[in-house]
């Protein structure tokens, strides 16, 4: 008996060995994994070649790994247990929260540093973005246009409670925290909405964002929609205002990106609120010339269709409103579509849509960027920041550090791998190294302005400047602390903010990277 109960044993241990190469062999081999959708290794030729029967072991090994039978039944349910059973994620891009909340796990700011509020902004990186906040909005100031900035919180920042345990102690002074309240502090640009002080009040009402995806749902869109149009009339600017009577309030099942990258789209589903509008807007599209214009003009540019789209509503007014957005924009376009003459949307960031801009001349423009893409919609523009800095560099009246052709014996402590001498037009660097530099110290200001530098420069070559700066809390070189600026084969006449501290340090400033002669006219540093 004991001997029968052994030969049944290997008899079916053997078959489910069996099972699955018999499987492979019978059946048609699959191009994408459905469990992975990923493209599995192609079925390997064969011939009596040396290279072929060097490398045929392994590309067979490979596509057997990839097709032999139940596969995907197996990855499947490997990957189900895993997540239900530990909470454990088979995807590097999501971080398996509790109660089935999913949350996004990106690169960068965006990733799991950005995550736990570990992306630590500097002082003079907050200065930084609100610069260019104020750079945009001087900018559409000065042609009448009005602007709007829309940082819209990552779902962590909204829901931390659900994020793991492990997490939760580090879930706060997120990038989204850490502008705003540096905005709200310095005061000096207010045209933007806290929509995370507005998500956190109502968050206990309904769910607004969705538990399965990195996305807010209608509800939270149609939050962020109200105050966006009451922010927009109370600059003067007409504007229908929908309420939740123009629309018919569902549900319905979903599974979002995060449940995808986690290939559980049938498993992992949860129920949405959808809005659909029963009350399109009153009276009929005017025909006026501006409308007219708007189409031409889209037209021109829908050329080159990426990332843009226009919709001209049956709203009875002329008002042309444009939304720079990234995905997080897609729910409020029923919404805004519904409240405006023209709504243009542009999935690009505003430093390379200045003409479409300058083009269709739009009453307002509203810049919306989830948290994790904030960096996109804070990239200074170099023509903004040039014309800022000059503006600033000569209304100002408090000279910090000076170095030119009369002051140059004085300033400079010494060159490394440079001659420099004094000449006509300023100081000569002469140097048959590379990168030939400066290094000399600047007392500190007693004010509490920003630092401007201006340095006028003939170079040979086209070629980069650096400036390292040190300070009295960091007083060591570093990767950290250094400025970085163009140069081009000729005179340049170059601006850029420093550090507040950084003048109460040393600095080290390298000309050029090639050897060769260049001519500082001078280096300025003004508060």
């Amino acid at each position: 008996m004991r001997r029968f109960f052994s030969i049944i044993t290997v008899l079916l241990f053997l078959t489910v060995l069996s099972i699955p190469p018999l499987i492979a062999l019978f059946t048609p081999d699959q191009k994408i994994s459905r469990a992975e959708k990923r493209a599995l290794a192609p079925r390997p030729g064969c011939s009596l070649s040396q290279e072929s029967l060097t490398t045929f072991p392994g590309l067979f090994e490979k596509y057997y790994n990839d097709h032999f039978g139940m596969r995907d039944f197996f990855v499947f349910y490997q990957q189900y247990l895993s997540l239900k059973l530990f909470g454990v994620s088979s995807s590097e891009f999501v971080i398996v929260g509790e109660e089935d909340w999913l949350f996004f796990n990106g690169e960068g700011l965006s990733g799991l540093r950005g995550l736990l509020g570990l992306r630590h902004q500097s002082p003079f990186q907050l200065a930084s973005h609100q610069s260019t906040l104020i750079s945009h909005r001087d900018w559409l100031g000065k042609r009448d246009i009005k602007y709007l900035f829309l940082p819209i919180p990552n779902k962590a920042t909204v829901y931390p409670e659900y994020l793991p345990y492990r997490f939760q102690k580090y879930g706060d002074n997120s990038l989204y925290e850490q502008i705003v309240s540096f905005l709200k502090e310095q005061g000096e640009f207010t045209d933007f909405i806290d929509t995370e002080a507005l998500f956190l009040e109502k968050k206990e009402e309904k769910q607004l964002y969705l538990k399965t995806d990195s996305h807010w749902n209608d509800y939270g869109a149609y939050l962020a929609y109200q105050h966006i149009i009451r922010q927009v009339k109370a600059r003067g600017i007409p504007a229908r205002e929908l309420t939740t009577d123009d629309f018919t309030w569902t549900t319905t099942p979903y599974s979002g990106d995060l449940a995808i990258f986690l290939h559980m789209a049938e498993i992992l589903t949860e129920t949405v609120p959808r809005a659909d509008a029963i009350a399109p807007c009153s009276g009929t599209a005017s025909s006026s010339l501006k409308r007219v214009e708007n189409k031409k003009t889209f037209k021109a540019f829908a050329s080159d269709p990426r990332g843009f789209s226009m919709v001209q509503n049956c709203s009875d007014n002329d008002t042309t409103v444009l939304l720079i957005h990234d995905s997080f924009g897609n729910a409020l376009k029923p919404y805004l579509s519904l409240s405006f003459g023209t709504v243009f949307y542009v999935e690009r960031g505003f430093n390379s849509i200045k003409d479409f801009i300058e083009v269709i001349h739009p009453d307002i423009v509203l810049d919306l960027r989830i948290e994790r893409n904030l960096h996109l919609a804070l990239e200074p523009d170099p023509e903004f920041e040039e014309s800022l800095l000059k503006q600033q560099f000569h209304s100002s009246q408090t000279t910090v550090f000076q170095l030119d052709k009369t002051r140059g014996d004085k300033a400079y402590v010494h060159s490394p791998f440079a001659r420099v001498t004094a000449a006509e037009d300023g100081l000569r660097i002469l140097s048959e190294k590379e990168y030939p530099s400066l290094i000399f110290t600047s007392k500190k200001s007693s004010g509490s302005n920003p630092y401007v530098v201006r340095i006028e420069l003939n170079s040979e070559h086209d070629t980069e400047l650096l400036l390292y700066y040190t300070s009295e809390e960091h007083p060591e070189f570093s990767p950290e602390q250094i400025i970085k600026r163009p140069v081009k084969k000729g005179d340049n006449d170059i601006y850029f903010r420093l550090p507040h501290a950084a003048p109460s340090g040393i600095l080290q400033f390298f000309p050029g990277k090639p050897p060769g002669t260049y001519t500082l006219h001078s280096f300025t540093i003004k508060s």
